[in-house]
């Protein structure tokens, strides 16, 4: 209830300079998932049980996971279908147009402790414990992405 919905989990990838090759490629958190050389990140976004802000060499820059007050405001709204959250541009900087977002969504794992999380493990069958549909070895733990550039 502190958090509004279970067990989705969000990756914002942020590159804020546009130069290719510049930045983190591997999105952490058991995604097994990389972004292409043009859209490395320099901050990344994830959203789970809460929300943090991890600049590229994995550093945390700001963390909030919420407790049993916060039911009364939570991160996410069951009835709109929506998660919604604010950061300070103090964490972020002020985006630029050189600046593109890559959303990684998929299911949350939190291995029973709460917090964060990192994306749930997906194999070729769906089971109690993890989600299905992988038909590669080599595919990630991401079921969508969407870019968003203010350039393009």
């Amino acid at each position: 209830p502190e958090y509004g919905f279970q067990l989705t989990f969000v990756a914002i990838a942020i590159d804020e300079d546009g130069i290719s090759g510049s930045g983190k490629r591997h999105v952490p958190l058991n995604s097994d998932y990389s972004l292409d050389e043009h859209h490395a990140y320099e901050k990344l976004v994830v959203v789970g049980g809460g929300v943090r802000v991890d600049d590229q060499s994995g550093t945390i820059l700001a963390a909030y996971i919420p407790t049993q007050p916060d039911v009364k405001n939570p991160l996410g709204d069951m009835s709109t279908a929506t998660i919604s959250f604010a950061l300070p541009l103090s964490y972020l900087g002020k985006p630029g147009n050189d600046w593109t977002f890559t959303l990684l969504a998929g299911a949350q794992d939190d291995h029973g402790g709460a917090g964060i999380g990192e994306f749930r493990t997906v194999n070729a069958v769906p089971s109690e414990w993890n989600g299905g549909g992988r038909t590669r070895e080599d595919e990630s733990n991401v079921y969508d992405t969407l870019i968003a550039s203010p350039k393009r």
